[in-house]
């Protein structure tokens, strides 16, 4: 009435090809980890930079010689000159009319 009872261990086997997969995966997402924060440190950089701060201990522009109001001012004459002419209908009183007549 004895009953024999057979224990057998199967072990697990490790597929290389999955490892590969595993292990390639990880490698992306580090690389798109690494690019992400670079191009966020970019975009931080390009914030900063376009950021105008108004500080109240500047002198004021009666006070300011012309030279330094041209310093000053140089950043917004810049962008006045690099506007588009007639984005916003802009465009000189003659400028505009290309072969109108009357």
């Amino acid at each position: 009435m004895y009953r024999k009872v057979h224990i057998t261990k199967e072990y697990l086997q490790l597929e290389p090809i999955g490892l590969v997969f595993v292990f390639f995966f990880a490698l992306i997402l580090v690389i798109q980890f690494v690019a992400m924060l670079f191009h966020r440190f970019g975009t931080l950089a390009h914030i900063l930079a376009s950021t105008e701060l108004n500080w109240s201990c500047t002198k004021k522009k009666e006070e300011m010689s012309p030279n330094a109001l041209l310093d000053k001012q140089a950043v917004e004459i810049v962008k006045q000159l690099q506007k588009l002419q007639g984005i916003d209908g802009d465009y000189d009183n003659d400028s505009g009319n290309l072969g109108q007549t009357g």
